[in-house]
């Protein structure tokens, strides 16, 4: 079964409601189903005869009527926040572009590394796939915000940056 012709036909099954504002769904009973989370940190839900589906895509194929062909982007990160308000079509490059700090980050801040040869901090970030240094710091708030600035001006809307946008 194709990955989206499972959630064809769960839309033609009429099993499974969704409330948008709440990001829950709900079975023909109305009640709430529950999700679980994958090792990815997404929310699945199990269908009988569906087997597992992504609650997010699930959700934008129910509000929508369709799945897209693009990736579902959880605006503020949450990959639990299925909210239709909190959920943007994206190509694979902007999803990229909105991940947090990775758990191997030392730093505290994404784009964020210590050049221990030269004991300064340094700020780089990925653009079409390549790394591109922005420069190295005495301090590592101040490679932080030029990440950010980077970032910004790189990525648009998809930026995740250190510190609040402004």
């Amino acid at each position: 079964m194709r990955y989206s012709k499972k959630y064809e036909d769960v839309l033609k099954s009429g099993l499974i409601s969704y409330n948008p504002e709440t990001g829950l769904f709900y079975g023909s009973d109305n009640v709430v189903r529950k999700t679980r989370v994958d090792h990815r940190g997404y929310l699945r839900l199990s269908i009988s005869r569906f087997s597992s589906l992504l609650a997010h895509r699930l959700a934008w194929a129910l509000y929508y009527g369709e799945l897209p062909d693009l990736h579902i982007d959880h605006i503020d990160g949450d990959k639990t926040n299925n909210n239709i308000s909190n959920l943007r079509l994206c190509s694979h490059n902007e999803n990229q572009h909105n991940q947090g700090m990775r758990s191997t980050n030392k730093s505290g801040y994404k784009g964020v590394s210590f050049a221990k040869n030269i004991r300064k901090w340094h700020a780089q970030i990925c653009v079409n796939k390549k790394v591109k240094s922005l420069g190295f710091f005495e301090d590592k708030i101040d490679a932080a915000r030029a990440y950010d600035q980077a970032a910004m001006h790189l990525h648009g809307e998809f930026a995740w940056t250190n510190f609040p946008k402004i």
